[in-house]
């Protein structure tokens, strides 16, 4: 998964210990990580910075991370998006169908369930940033 230190994640995420942990993780594969704690600074960032993946939490300190999603949709229809949840509720559920997710994992996430989303989520940036 080499080819994922080209591109940049930003990671929403206010559980500070999982969110530490994460992004060590995911500072292995991609060239920069972008940890943020709240959906105003997710959007800044997302604006400001050049973000190839979110992965996102869906309760935030400042609301629903499909709130955020929704906001990056209107920015951006491709980037894949995939939410981190502990929650299988089906509002959540039917709330994310029509925000084109890469991927709705349920907490706890194994190492294999990372290592096969990675390497996915590395297989559709190379096909979109084909040059």
């Amino acid at each position: 998964m080499s080819r994922l230190k080209k591109y940049n994640l930003l990671f929403l995420e206010d559980n500070e210990l999982f969110a530490k942990n994460m992004s060590e993780f995911f500072g292995e594969y991609f060239k920069e990580v972008f940890h943020v704690t709240n959906i105003k600074d997710a959007l800044k960032t997302f604006q400001e910075k050049n973000v190839h993946t979110v992965i996102s939490d869906i309760k935030v300190e400042d609301g629903n991370g499909l709130e955020f999603v929704s906001k990056v949709r209107e920015l951006d229809k491709s980037t894949p998006i995939v939410i981190l949840s502990a929650h299988k509720d089906e509002d959540f559920l039917f709330k994310a169908i029509p925000l084109n997710l890469f991927d709705y994992l349920i907490k706890p996430i194994t190492y294999d369930t990372l290592i096969t989303l990675l390497s996915s989520i590395e297989n559709l940036l190379e096909e979109m940033h084909k040059e």
